[in-house]
């Protein structure tokens, strides 16, 4: 793509997320927007402005253009101006004018977080804006002091680097420093590289973020990146963090490096990772959005957790407490109060296992949660790293490292550091201090034994400076040995002396027996959901590699005489065993002695006291690790014991069941042992199909218990159960077993074999299975069960929960009770929302409950129903004497509630369909519900639907009851009176003809919409699908519910009971 404008340059270019198009800016004001081809799409030129920089939004919709006057516009694809940038204005007065760079990261290859900032913007003075988007009005501002020439995003939007020189390098007398500032999508600064040479231009990222390309003067330079993962070591488990293209959440890899497993947790984010001796620390945000630090073993298994007040970016641990810190706060858990909070509420556990510290003046001062916000007029530096041991504890901020004591946080003292540390590290004895600060450089502090600290007198400062030193390990063994990563070589130190430096990029994860293991991170973390072990990296120290070159090429004792002058335990262990495998038994027993291996001298005093060849050679095989071979040796000297044993110790017990089923003379008991062992195993690893075969094998009852409960093969346990005495120990176990699962009857039966009746009573009464408790208290002759019962009624209906009173009524066999409490609950809804399905459902469930007792009842080889607790505790929980009578009216006729909502319901239905003569026909007949239902709708109604039909005798009754009623307002009484006056003045009151029929007990002719005679009184079953009097049950059909009848012309196949919804029609 050319574009010739002699009198402009280039002040900017930016490729769209996609890579298709490329915007470029010049410095007159004229944009192009060009293809991928060079191809050109659009262009436009901004009048009256020159141009600084242009960036693309990451989803390709907006431009963003930087002006010469400091103002930022946005713009659409296409070309048209949209708005300025809003947030602008808060901080357009602080940065100044002159826009250096402007960057927006691409985030189509990442699933991008909205809480975390993507644009970036740099002032030529030094200052940086940090939006998450263009609407964003609470950017994060700051000043990194660098004459900025340029900024670029990381590959995954964690890390931006600032480029340029020092402010003091505009005048000339002073020397020129150029330098990459790299900070986190926060702002938070992470680390300083310094860059030779005059004029800095721009630099680069690699594809991986694990490089750049810098450009100055004429020269190209290329540094290589170590990004700051968030990763540990410990025991044989590499713990890491990493991110999924497509996912918000934050993974940690559990890694067991020696067994090849992996396990993985998931997290909404992790702050930092620790190790601490064979657990790791986590420092991570739940679901809730609460911080939290988590204790894990190396399974990644929470053994305990505390909520704290702050976000954890720094992490420590020592033998008895862990500690994580903030920039401002710092909280310490003491890991030995774990066991004695145990059990506690939450709120208790914090308090007494986590203590708060806030950084206030320079020091830390005890503080409480609530955090209160920093104050950063209080804070003239902020922590930014951590170390610990048992007696100290070292905070490192900004401008010194400050020196506590572990067990009060009380100050020791303060030591000042020329520049800001990022990293403490102490070694074993706590006599020495290595720090790396943000440049890179290690120093080392000599601190006095820990009884002779003062604050004048904490040590001194070693004449030991490295530089680029990125990671550090102190040896276990030798307080002065230590091995460092410096760019990318590792040395190791005896005290300030440096050995040969090794090639090498990882990142070291112990130091121990002169050997350095390492992890490749870099290459690890490029596919990170599958480790290898090529990934590990070991190196000897140069002691150790001598001592292995001389016993190759010389001899044992020229390698002694070189290990005497450098004694090392790991060294004679090296000799020992080379002497051993020659079968030198009295070197190597000197050997072993020096490095004061007990069990090596055992088995070189057993190798001297054995005669036979194949034997010696079965032990020294077993001693390397020739485990196969050592088992050949062993079966050709006729001894399978022997390889029994050592298959045994090695915990191979499917080889132990191969070798006893190869001989004759083994025993039963052998063979229970094996598969005991092994089912011990499967249960280990969670398999527990696998574990039952073996359990079954070895005759183990109780772990094949266990096996069953884990897969809820209940069925099996109810089985095993049958065939136990009631003198086994296991039953109580498996009652415990089913009573955690709710299994009331199998528990019972369980505990009751073991003779413990109060344990099942007690299991009943949790169950809210009262009759069988009722029963067996009984039986057992436990009369407090009764009492129990009583104020656990009167508490439930106390505190309002009917129906948790109704479940327990229900099941102590007081179905009165239950049904009685039913009708008030049913009443409630009525009262609350008037005649409504609500209310219907409540009512009916009522009746068919009261329904139930009366069937019961019924029975004639019933058992009387026990005396009613509701009318025993009526009085302390305040129900009134007249309301249990009107609820015990409801025993006479259980469905007249649930008869009253259906009837109303489906006579509104038809009154607003228009269907006049049914509607009469249900209001005439639910005038016996009248106390139950709202009158004046009822009567309002009934009078408008009798007088379309012309039932004028009706229609006058229904104006009567208007008139009389005694809730409604004089105007509203007298304008019932004026239209019956209008009605009745033309028509009188009287019913026009229609069919009638003759009463079945009296004999006399009523109306076929009449329900009940006017003569004798005598009633007559409604049709509850239309609301028709049913005067022949003979052309009717019952349902076998509720017993209410349908008219057997309105029945339809499959058709459900209109009023009790129940299927109990038949076809």
């Amino acid at each position: 793509m050319i574009n010739n404008r002699n009198k402009s340059m280039v002040k900017g270019m930016d490729w769209n997320s996609d890579g298709r198009k490329i915007c470029i800016a010049y410095e007159d004001g004229g944009v192009i927007v060009g293809s991928v081809d060079g191809s050109r799409i659009w262009g436009k030129e901004i009048k009256g402005e020159t141009l600084a920089d242009v960036a693309w939004s990451p989803d390709s919709r907006i431009i963003l253009f930087a002006l010469g006057s400091g103002k930022i516009d946005c713009y659409d694809s296409s070309g048209n101006l949209m708005c300025p940038l809003e947030a602008q204005s808060k901080w357009k007065t602080v940065c100044g004018t002159k826009i250096a760079s402007m960057k927006w990261f691409n985030s189509r290859y990442v699933y991008p977080d909205p809480d975390v900032p993507s644009l970036c913007i740099s002032y030529k003075n030094g200052f940086v804006a940090l939006l998450k988007d263009e609407m964003d009005t609470e950017p994060i501002v700051f000043n990194s002091k660098l004459r900025i020439s340029c900024c670029q995003w990381n590959q995954n939007g964690t890390v931006f680097g600032i480029g340029g020189s020092y402010l003091g390098s505009a005048n000339s007398d002073q020397e020129i420093i150029n330098a990459i500032e790299f900070y986190s999508a926060y702002g938070e600064p992470l680390s300083v590289l310094k860059v030779p040479g005059k004029n800095f231009t721009s630099f680069s990222w690699e594809g991986m973020s694990l490089r750049i390309a810098i450009t100055v003067d004429t020269n190209l330079y290329f540094a290589t990146v170590r990004p700051g993962y968030k990763w540990c070591s410990f025991g044989n488990t590499i713990a890491y963090a990493f991110n999924k293209a497509d996912k918000l959440e934050t993974y940690i890899m559990f890694w067991d490096a020696k067994n090849n497993e992996r396990y993985v947790k998931s997290f909404r984010q992790v702050n930092a990772i620790c190790e601490g001796n064979e657990h790791c620390l986590i420092a991570a945000r739940t679901e809730e959005g609460k911080e939290c630090l988590i204790w894990c073993n190396t399974l990644g298994t929470p053994i305990d957790s505390r909520m704290i007040g702050f976000s954890a970016t720094y992490l420590s641990s020592a033998q008895n407490y862990l500690t994580g810190a903030s920039p401002y706060y710092v909280c310490v858990w003491n890991l030995r109060s774990t066991n004695s909070t145990f059990g506690t509420s939450p709120e208790e556990k914090i308090s007494s296992s986590v203590s708060y510290y806030h950084l206030k003046n320079g020091i830390l001062i005890p503080c409480r949660l609530p955090l209160d916000v920093p104050n950063p007029d209080e804070n003239n530096s902020k922590i930014t790293c951590l170390g610990t041991s048992d007696k100290l504890m070292l905070i490192g901020t900004e401008s010194n490292i400050q020196i506590y004591t572990a067990s009060d946080m009380k100050l020791v003292g303060t030591l000042e550091t020329k520049s800001k540390p990022v990293r403490l590290s102490l070694n074993f004895s706590v006599t020495k201090l290595a720090v790396i600060d943000i440049n890179g450089n290690l120093t080392m502090f000599e601190l006095r034994p820990y009884m002779e600290l003062t604050s004048d007198n904490l040590g001194m400062w070693l004449d030991f400076e490295r530089k680029d030193v990125w990671d550090i390990r102190w040896a276990p063994d030798n307080p002065d040995m230590f091995a460092i990563m410096e760019k990318t070589r590792m040395y190791i130190f005896r005290g300030t002396e440096p050995e040969e430096p090794q090639q090498s990029n990882a990142h070291l994860c112990s130091f121990k027996d002169l050997e350095v293991k390492a992890v490749q991170l870099d290459e690890l973390l490029k596919n990170p959901e599958f480790p290898k072990k090529d990934h590990f990296v070991t190196m000897e120290v140069k002691s150790l590699r001598d001592t292995r070159s001389l016993l190759q090429q010389v001899g044992t004792k020229e390698a002694t005489a070189f290990v005497e002058k450098h004694p090392h335990p790991r060294l004679w262990k090296l000799i020992g065993e080379t002497a051993l495998n020659s079968y030198n038994f009295e070197a190597a027993e000197t050997a072993f002695v020096k490095c004061l291996d007990y069990r090596s001298v055992k088995l070189v005093q057993k190798l001297k006291a054995t005669e036979n060849q194949l034997l010696k050679e079965a032990e020294l095989a077993a001693y390397f690790g020739d485990y196969e071979k050592a088992e050949k040796l062993y079966m050709q000297a006729d001894r399978r014991d022997l390889a029994v044993d050592l298959r045994r110790i090695l915990g191979e017990w499917d080889r132990v069941l191969h070798l006893l089923d190869s001989s004759a003379s083994s025993t039963d008991e052998e063979y229970k042992e094996a598969w005991d062992a092994l089912g011990e195993q499967f249960s280990d690893i969670c398999n527990w199909e696998r574990a039952i075969e073996c359990f079954k094998k070895s005759g183990n009852t109780e772990r094949l218990v266990d096996c069953y409960y884990q897969l809820e093969l209940f069925d099996e346990l109810e089985n095993l159960v049958e065939t136990m005495d009631n003198n086994n120990k296991i039953v109580p176990k498996l009652a415990d077993m089913f009573s955690s699962v709710g299994m009331c009857e199998l528990a019972t039966r369980c505990y009751l074999k073991c003779n413990r009746p109060r344990l099942a009573i007690d299991l009943c009464i949790k169950l809210n299975h009262w009759d069988s408790a009722i029963s067996l208290a009984q039986k057992y002759g436990m009369a407090d069960v009764k009492k129990l019962l009583k104020s656990y009624a009167k508490r439930l209906l106390m505190e309002k929960k009917y129906q948790q009173a109704v479940d327990l009524f229900k099941s102590c066999q007081q179905k009165l009770d239950a049904a009685l409490l039913l009708y008030m609950m049913a009443e409630d809804v009525l009262e609350k929302e008037g005649p409504s399905t609500s209310a219907k459902a409540s009512f009916t469930l009522a009746a068919q409950v009261m329904q139930d007792y009366e069937d019961r009842q019924k029975k004639p080889d019933n058992d009387s129903e026990p005396e009613s607790l509701l009318l025993e505790i009526s009085d302390d929980i305040q129900i009134s004497p007249n309301t249990l009578n009107r609820l015990y009216r409801y025993i006479d006729y259980p469905w007249k509630g649930a008869e009253a909502q259906h009837f109303w319901i489906l006579a509104k239905n038809q009154f607003t369909e228009g269907h006049n003569e049914a509607a009469m026909r249900v209001l005439y007949n639910l005038q016996k519900y009248e106390e139950m239902l709202p009158m004046e709708p009822l009567y309002k109604m009934l009078a408008d639907s009798s007088l379309e039909m012309k039932c004028f005798g009706v229609c006058a009754k229904a104006y009567m009851k208007l008139e009389s009623l005694p809730k409604i307002s004089d105007e509203l009484r007298d304008c019932y009176q004026m239209a019956a006056d209008q009605i009745f003045s033309k028509n009188p009151p009287k019913d026009v003809v229609s069919p009638r029929v003759d009463c079945r007990k009296c004999k006399r002719k009523i109306h076929e919409w009449c329900g009940t005679c006017p003569s004798c009184e005598e009633s007559y079953p409604l049709c509850i699908a239309t609301g028709r009097p049913v005067f022949d049950v003979a052309t009717a059909v019952a349902c076998s519910h509720c017993r209410h009848f349908v008219i057997e012309t309105e029945v339809k196949e499959d058709m459900r009971c209109p009023l009790c919804q129940g299927l109990g029609f038949g076809s």
